[in-house]
């Protein structure tokens, strides 16, 4: 990778606060899931991945 890739995490649980951001309502409801944290229970955390291509690729973001 030549460029830096930025991205943002939003935690899935946090229906409120993501259905008022800005920056999330930009990016089409059907690519909104790369950009969400799930709950892991296993793990007692979140679990995000980042996929740089492909058909769930991760959104990045120009800054």
């Amino acid at each position: 990778m030549l460029h830096r890739c930025v991205t943002r995490i939003y935690f899935a649980d946090e229906v409120e606060a993501n259905a008022g951001d800005p920056a999330l309502a930009r990016v089409p409801v059907e690519r909104r899931s790369t950009l969400l944290a799930e709950p892991d229970p296993a793990v007692g955390g979140y679990r995000f991945d980042i996929r740089f291509q492909g058909p769930h690729e991760t959104v990045f973001f120009a800054v």
